[in-house]
């Protein structure tokens, strides 16, 4: 979705069973969490790094991402 200019809205596991949503928008040509960069509606709706916004609102990285959305409007 990210390389078609769509915004894809994931879902991490946070430690304790709370729901936490953090929208994907850019990715370097990197591998693996560092190289997504999302909005994180944590402490204020940062830009972060994928791997910095499940470290700080996901409880770490072993949960992983769980679910990805785009707007109903678009379809690939």
């Amino acid at each position: 979705y990210i390389a078609a200019g769509i915004p894809a809205i994931c879902h991490c596991l946070p430690a304790g069973g709370s729901q936490h949503w953090v929208v994907a928008y850019k990715y370097t040509s990197g591998s693996g969490w560092d190289s997504i960069f999302v909005l994180d509606p944590y402490g204020g709706a940062k830009n972060r790094t994928m791997a910095e916004a499940m470290r700080l609102s996901c409880g770490g990285t072993s949960g992983g991402v769980d679910k990805l959305r785009h707007h109903p409007s678009h379809s690939l």
